[in-house]
C-alpha cells in the first residue's frame, strides 16, 4: 500500500483530491510503473514517509487534507523530535526587527525547532541565525525537495530538514504556496510575527494558525507604532503583544492559570 500511495502522489503531483479519488476508485496500477517511480525517487536521493508510517507527524492527521505522502531531504529525526516547535515570520527585515531579534532569538534558538516556509526577509534571516548555531530547522517547500524554492542553500545542512507534499519537478503555483501554510500551522503550536504590512501575503498563514486554535504573538514597539502598523492591527484583532520572548512565556503561563 505504501508504494501505491507514493506512486499516486507522484502521478498526481501531490494533489490530495486526485490521490483520494484514485484510491477510492481503485485505479489500476502496473507494478512496473510503481517500480519505475520508486527508482526515480531513489536516484534523486528523495526519501519519503506515507500517512501509514509510524514516523508520520500526528499533527498532520488532524488536518482537513493530510498529505498522503511527505517527501523529504535531511534528518527526519528533526520532524519526530520532542523539541517544541515554533514559527518565526515577518516581511521587511529592518532595524526595528533587528532590535526585536536581539531580545528574542538567542532564547528561541536554544529551546525550539524552527518551522518556516523560507520566505525572503525575516524568515531567511532567522534561518541564517539557526544555521550559525546548528539548531534544528524544518522548511516546508511548495515545489518538492530537490530544488526547493527559496531554500536550495539549506538542503545539505545537517541541522535542516526540507519536507514537501509535492514530488520532484513540480512547478510553483499560488495554490501550492498557499496550501503549504496549513502544514506550517499544523506542525507549529506558536506563530511569532516580527513585522507585517496591513495588506500582507502572510495573512493566509495567520488564518491557518487561527483556524487551528494556535497561539499568535506579535512584536510591537510602543514608542514607534507607525513603523509596524500591520503589527498593531494584528494585536488589535487579538494577537498577543510581546516585546521580547520572555513575554511569550509569561503570556502562556497566564493562559494556563
Amino acid at each position: 500500500m505504501k508504494s501505491i500511495l507514493v506512486y499516486f502522489a507522484v502521478k498526481y503531483k501531490g494533489d490530495f483530491s486526485k490521490i483520494k479519488k484514485a484510491l477510492e476508485e481503485h485505479e489500476e496500477v502496473e507494478q512496473e510503473d510503481i517500480d519505475q517511480t520508486l527508482k526515480v525517487l531513489e536516484e534523486s536521493n528523495v526519501e519519503y514517509i506515507t500517512i501509514l508510517s509510524s514516523k508520520y507527524p500526528t499533527q498532520f492527521e488532524y488536518l482537513n487534507q493530510p498529505p498522503f505522502v511527505i517527501f523529504y531531504k535531511g534528518n527526519l529525526d528533526i520532524l519526530t523530535s520532542l523539541s517544541p516547535k515554533i514559527t518565526l515570520t515577518g516581511e521587511e527585515y529592518n532595524s526595528e526587527v533587528q532590535g526585536f531579534f536581539s531580545k528574542s532569538l538567542d532564547a528561541v534558538i536554544k529551546r525550539h525547532t524552527l518551522v518556516v516556509n523560507g520566505y525572503k526577509g525575516v524568515e531567511q534571516k532567522v534561518i541564517e541565525y539557526y544555521n550559525l548555531n546548528e539548531s534544528p530547522v524544518i522548511v516546508i517547500s511548495a515545489n518538492g525537495v530537490v530544488n526547493p524554492w527559496m531554500a536550495e542553500e539549506f538542503v545539505d545542512k545537517s541541522n535542516c530538514l526540507i519536507i514537501s507534499e509535492y514530488p520532484p519537478n513540480v512547478n510553483l503555483s499560488k495554490k501550492r504556496l498557499i496550501d503549504r501554510n496549513r502544514l506550517v500551522a499544523g506542525l507549529s503550536p506558536i506563530l511569532v510575527v516580527y513585522s507585517i504590512k496591513k495588506k500582507s501575503g502572510l495573512q493566509n498563514l495567520i488564518t491557518n494558525f487561527l483556524n487551528m486554535g494556535k497561539e499568535i504573538y506579535c512584536f510591537l514597539n510602543p514608542e514607534n507604532e507607525d513603523s509596524t502598523l500591520g503589527n498593531k492591527e494584528l494585536i488589535d484583532q487579538g494577537a498577543n503583544w510581546i516585546t521580547e520572548i520572555r513575554d511569550l512565556q509569561t503570556s502562556k503561563k497566564e493562559q494556563n492559570a
